[in-house]
């Protein structure tokens, strides 16, 4: 009320100056007023009872004849004049003369200046009639422009809902096979693995005899070896006793041949013609010679090949040895990795983290049900929290309409006043114009109430006016309202946004804690699996392996039957929500009917509330949207994580069947 009490004083003002400035007439005098002084005294007191001394109407006169009345009224003789008394009355004769005749050029300036005035207003507010009527044409073409847009983004969302929907049934029927699929590998897997363990234990069994046997041998051969090498050291201290008792025979022959030849020089030369019995013992001896050469050139050779058989024989025990030193140790560490195989003590450490895995599932899977029971509440709080919005908008609207209604008949009682006002000053400043004129200016004054009337009905026929609009962009009574929705709006819905992140923020830990979890269990089944690739063939160890596999399948199992859980509690999530969203969409199609037939029949001016209204509505589809996106999202990682399993568990049976 304050800001439409400042325009309408804003607006006198502005009319202040189309009021009739004060005017110096001369009205009829008797003779006892002209006898009480002189034409300048009775004008100055005709003045001051005419002229009022308060207010914004007293304003100096534009007229040429208000400005220089003063000076005309000195020249004016007294009584005791030089023409005496008939040049006196002719005088203010003619004096009067005047003075009417310049009143009636200053009335005819006013008459015209305000019809200029009244013109101009009419004009003014002949265009702010035209600009209203555009700015709620285009507002209407607006609201007519967004009701095919909604129809249209209904239309789309009931095709993605469809969508969603034939999705989500294929899913499930993903699932159902999934699980059938599932089962019949989990049933062909138990029965492979049964029988390779049963393979693997009696190819252990097999492989121990074989190891017993060969290591009985081993040590025979051994013993063979120890004493084969014991009597070559016999054999070879033998004949290197011999070897050095034959080159002390052959050293004593070679100096028993220098001292014959050394004999021979010295004997003197007889022919042997004369001794022939020397030259037959010559021949025998050198004959003799030779073989003895021959015979110390074959141990020589022969002892040469005695010692190339020696050093082979040497090198083949030094390999003996080494070999026999290798499967000493080979045989010292397998019973070492058979004495530290804590096998018990693994398969405890195994059940045990099964255990805790299987309750941080248990927990997961009841936060998600307690998460999913929050989040419906929170989605049936938004509703009544929209509900009462929708409700508190109804009555702003109501509000608005009637202080809208209070302020144009409180601006239209005020231009009444002004005008009465100027009528009133008008018959005071001009008493003898001519009828005709007093009544063109009366319709004229009349005019004015009339175009506001009409002005008036139009808007408030139309009911959902841009005039309003414009007046709320400039009025503090409609800023103020609009603050005073938007801020309770804020300080209810922040809460529920912030637990809303929080509760985001809490599943997005949880879905980040299933990952580590399913990233330990392709830790272990990796690990697994590098053991039983390292074990060979002689280790005893790997007869601990079906319990831990086994683990590691009913491990895997109960993943599974967790992750089944949490898409049965997902299914039910998108049920909800699915739910929510029909009802939120029927609830905004029949508010839409019923504020359509509302602007129809002209009962309240919704369009700001509708709009604000449809904004809200729509920024709760895109919360639901965004929210069923999420769902899809975990259900895609869930068939992820699902698929990754499946393919680990394969991958490590292939391993084991390698």
């Amino acid at each position: 009320m304050s800001s439409e009490m400042m325009r309408h004083t804003s607006s006198r003002d502005e009319l202040a100056p189309l009021t009739p400035p004060p005017i110096l007439v001369t009205p009829p005098r008797s003779k006892t007023t002209l006898a009480q002084g002189g034409p300048q005294n009775q004008i100055a007191q005709y003045n001051d009872s005419v002229v009022p001394r308060t207010g914004t109407l007293r304003q100096r006169s534009g007229s040429p004849w208000g400005q220089s009345s003063t000076r005309a009224m000195t020249r004016v003789p007294s009584k005791d004049g030089l023409f005496g008394t008939g040049g006196l009355q002719a005088s203010r004769a003619l004096h009067e003369n005047n003075v009417m005749l310049s009143v009636k050029r200053h009335m005819e300036a006013l008459e015209d200046k305000f019809n200029n005035q009244v013109g101009k207003i009419q004009n003014q507010h002949d265009r702010l009639r035209e600009v209203n009527l555009t700015r709620l044409e285009e507002k209407m073409i607006v609201a007519e422009g967004m009701h095919p847009k909604l129809e249209r983004r209904m239309a789309e969302l009931t095709g993605s809902f469809q969508g969603i929907s034939d999705e989500f049934q294929s899913q499930i029927r993903r699932l159902d096979s999934m699980d059938e699929r599932w089962r019949e590998w989990r049933h062909q897997m138990e029965e492979e693995v049964r029988v390779r363990f049963v393979e693997s234990e009696q190819h252990i069994q097999k492989v121990a005899s074989d190891l017993r046997v060969t290591r009985a041998s081993v040590e025979e051969s051994l013993k063979r070896q120890n004493s084969r090498l014991q009597r070559l050291e016999a054999e070879t201290t033998e004949r290197t006793a011999s070897w050095e008792n034959s080159s002390q025979a052959v050293l004593a022959l070679h100096h028993r041949v220098e001292k014959v030849e050394v004999r021979h020089a010295e004997v003197p030369s007889v022919d042997s013609r004369d001794n022939p019995s020397s030259s037959a013992h010559l021949a025998l001896l050198e004959k003799h010679l030779h073989e003895v050469q021959s015979r110390v050139h074959a141990a020589v050779q022969e002892q040469h090949e005695n010692e190339g058989r020696l050093e082979h024989q040497e090198e083949r025990l030094k390999a003996l040895r080494t070999s026999l030193e290798a499967k000493d140790g080979y045989y010292r560490q397998l019973g070492e990795r058979l004495e530290r195989a804590d096998v018990e003590g693994r398969f405890e450490h195994l059940q045990k983290a099964m255990r805790e895995d299987r309750q941080v599932l248990q927990q997961e899977v009841s936060s998600l049900s307690t998460n999913s029971k929050v989040v419906a509440d929170v989605i049936d709080e938004i509703k009544k929290e929209v509900a009462l919005v929708a409700e508190r908008t109804d009555r702003d609207i109501v509000l608005l309409a009637e202080t809208n209604r209070e302020a144009s008949e409180d601006f239209a009682s005020v231009i009444e006043g002004l005008q009465r006002e100027i009528a009133s000053f008008r018959r005071e400043a001009s008493p003898k114009t001519s009828p005709r004129h007093a009544m063109e200016t009366d319709d004229s004054f009349r005019r004015l109430p009339v175009n506001h009337d009409s002005l008036r009905r139009e808007r408030s026929d139309d009911r959902l006016g841009a005039g309003l609009s414009q007046h709320g962009a400039h009025d503090p009574l409609t800023t103020q309202v609009a603050s005073q929705q938007s801020i309770p709006l804020l300080d209810e819905h922040g809460p529920l946004v912030a637990q809303l992140k929080e509760r985001m923020d809490n599943l997005s830990e949880e879905v980040r804690g299933r990952r580590e979890a399913e990233e330990i269990l392709r830790e272990e089944l990796q690990k697994l699996t590098s053991e039983k690739k390292s074990v060979g063939f002689g280790d005893t160890s790997v007869a601990a392996t079906p319990p831990e596999v086994e683990q590691v399948v009913s491990l895997v199992e109960g993943l599974r039957r967790d992750i089944v859980m949490d898409v049965g509690l997902l299914r039910t999530e998108m049920e909800h929500s699915r739910n929510d969203i029909s009802s939120l969409a029927e609830m905004v199609v029949r508010e839409r009917a019923a504020a359509s037939k509302e602007a129809l029949h002209g009962k309240l001016e919704m369009e700001p509330s509708m709009l604000q209204l449809l904004s809200s509505v729509q920024n709760c589809e895109a919360a639901e949207v965004s929210a069923h996106s999420r769902l899809l999202t975990r259900i895609d990682e869930l068939c992820d994580r699902i698929t990754a399993v499946d393919s680990a568990v394969v991958h490590t049976a292939f391993d084991n069947h390698l």
